[in-house]
């Protein structure tokens, strides 16, 4: 059984995933131990996998930024404790600590062998494949989206525009800086007039995404509403969730006076 828990630098486990960290991603490139830097590496959150015995078989790191982001770096595990689930529970638990951090995002650079794995984890590419400056091991930048704090005055607009065309499905889009604040709301037909299903008119909807690279925005959030069923992502919504990378807002209106999101 592998168990999970954060630490520190001084912490015996730390220096021996520091070994395990220059042995597979450092070494064959022939730089020296030093690369990996224990003083520069002790604001950052620590975690690690361990087994019954206590032994370190893994390990990654959070660095948060001063911009709500976090990266997510230098995920390893053991070679004999590979492909056991334990890179994606790292990961994982990574996220989760970044979202009770307050982040609103986290990044990571992934090799390039390791895209789909990071995909199945909800991250999505947000570059050109790289050469790391260190390694020249190709890397491709990618980011998650984890949360997103709406003022009241964008709850509202959106409140009201699916109000007004109530009873089908209301949908649009959030637009905002790369720190996550919303700067703009477009709100877009549904082409299908239904109160089950939408489907944003592709002009209004090509017209909103030419308007926000213009402006140098980024698509931040996406909603629609549920006329008469929970603020829950149906078979529809999940199957249709085009922008991985973008947060998902469902307003119900069971209750029109008191609009659940």
């Amino acid at each position: 059984m592998v168990a999970y828990r954060f630490i520190t630098t001084t912490d015996p486990a730390y220096a021996v995933m520091r070994q395990w960290r220059y042995r597979l991603f450092f070494a064959p490139h022939g730089l020296a131990p030093t690369v990996i830097d224990p003083a520069a590496e002790r604001p950052f959150y620590h975690l690690i996998a361990v087994d019954e015995a206590e032994t370190a078989v893994g390990y990654g790191h959070l660095q948060p930024q001063a911009n709500g982001s976090g990266i997510i770096r230098q995920i390893v595990v053991v070679p004999e404790w590979q492909k056991q689930g334990i890179g994606q529970q790292l990961v994982s638990r990574l996220v989760e600590k970044a979202v009770a951090l307050g982040l609103n995002r986290v990044t990571l650079a992934a090799r390039t062998e390791a895209l789909r794995f990071y995909e199945r984890l909800g991250f999505v590419p947000t570059g050109a494949v790289f050469a790391s400056p260190l390694t020249a091991v190709p890397h491709l930048p990618m980011l998650r989206r984890i949360a997103l704090t709406v003022p009241h005055a964008f709850y509202q607009v959106m409140v009201d525009h699916v109000q007004a065309v109530y009873p089908q499905e209301g949908c649009g889009l959030l637009a905002g800086q790369e720190n996550g604040r919303l700067t703009h709301h477009y709100p877009i037909r549904n082409q299908l007039q239904s109160q089950t299903a939408y489907e944003m008119e592709p002009i209004e909807q090509i017209q909103a995404m030419l308007a926000m690279e213009k402006q140098g925005w980024e698509l931040l959030a996406i909603y629609h509403s549920h006329p008469t069923s929970p603020a829950t992502p149906s078979p529809t919504d999940v199957a249709q969730a085009y922008y991985p990378d973008t947060i998902q807002i469902i307003i119900s209106l069971q209750n029109r006076a008191d609009p659940a999101v």
